[in-house]
């Protein structure tokens, strides 16, 4: 089983007057499609619909199974989809292709993402008492020293099958 997905969602269009063409309608010009979504990611689930039929024309989908997957909220909330496909056993692929632009470069993987939420609490004052108060600024600037030491480690480090962290 193959699954190749794309999300369907985008972002906004911010100012529209820095587009040239509507980005709701979109345009095409000496081979390239404006609009929004055309790179990210409405172009790669075009290509993968338009791969299914072609693999459906020539039976190459009597030995695989091909799935295309439009999924949804990948600004916010990556993953969330795929982990319902899987946990409700829905789709069990094989591999996964996604769609996302590359600039025609061939990944081979992810190293996967992480989103935390850190607080620190503090206590205020007014600037000619500072001792009156705790600065919830000094209790995070360690941890986010320690963020960017992982982060340094980590893109020195190759993983044996993904390779050097970009």
């Amino acid at each position: 089983m193959i699954a190749v997905d794309g999300h369907v969602d985008t972002v906004g269009v911010g100012d529209r007057s820095t587009w040239r063409v509507d980005p709701h309608r979109g345009d095409q010009a000496e081979g390239v499609v404006f609009g929004r979504g055309a790179s990210d990611q409405k172009g790669g689930i075009a290509a993968a619909v338009y791969g299914a039929r072609i693999a459906k024309e020539l039976g190459l989908d009597d030995t695989v199974q091909l799935w295309v997957t439009g999924t949804v909220m990948e600004e916010d909330c990556d993953g969330l989809c795929w982990q319902y496909l899987l946990r409700e056993r829905i789709l069990r692929p094989d591999v996964v292709v996604i769609t996302e632009a590359t600039n025609l470069d061939v990944y081979r993987g992810h190293r996967g993402r992480l989103e935390i939420e850190v607080r620190t609490q503090g206590r205020s004052c007014h600037g000619s008492a500072p001792e009156r108060g705790v600065n919830a600024i000094y209790k995070i600037a360690p941890i986010v020293r320690d963020i960017e030491q992982l982060n340094d480690r980590l893109a020195a480090t190759a993983d044996p099958f993904l390779g050097k962290g970009r």
